[in-house]
């Protein structure tokens, strides 16, 4: 990840324009990625972990 994500934000002063907003697709990808993980809590329960895991919905 580091090697792949270095080459990305190497030139920081280049990646957002003047509103700091991403310019390039991958960085805007990049932030939303941090924005959904941020919310994706864990299951409280044990319970609540294998129903999750037994929905199938990964598979």
């Amino acid at each position: 990840m580091k090697i792949l994500f270095g080459f990305i934000i190497s030139n920081r002063d280049k990646e957002f324009d003047t509103d700091r907003k991403a310019k390039r697709p991958v960085v805007r990808v990049m932030r939303k990625v941090i924005e959904l993980a941020a919310r994706n809590y864990q299951p409280a329960t044990i319970d609540t972990w294998r129903k999750n895991q037994e929905s199938g919905y990964f598979d």
